[in-house]
């Protein structure tokens, strides 16, 4: 995952790495939308992606993710990695208006 270093995380970005993400959290393979939450979480540590992130519509996704019941495509590590991908975009205050009016 090359999301999970660091120093990988703006040139993802820069290369166009985000749209396939966010694809892929609407998709019907848990596992797709599992890698997709992991890689937005790794790539929302860096600061300079967060807004980038966030133009690129990922709230309504995520949070709906974090709602999914057991009775819905349920997947709790997907949960988690959205919870955390949330996290880490909210670590700007710059973000919060957006992320308060998602």
């Amino acid at each position: 995952n090359l999301s999970s270093d660091y120093k990988h995380t703006s040139e993802i970005v820069r290369a166009g790495g985000l749209v396939p993400l966010v694809e892929a959290l609407s998709s019907s393979d848990p596992l797709c939308v599992r890698f997709a939450t992991m890689g937005l979480a790794n790539l929302a540590t860096n600061k300079e992606n967060r807004n980038r992130i966030i133009q690129e519509d990922v709230l309504v996704p995520l949070v709906y993710i974090t709602e999914q019941k057991s009775i819905d495509n349920f997947d709790l590590d997907s949960q988690r990695y959205a919870l955390f991908s949330l996290t880490n975009l909210t670590a700007s205050h710059k973000i919060h208006g957006f992320v308060v009016g998602a």
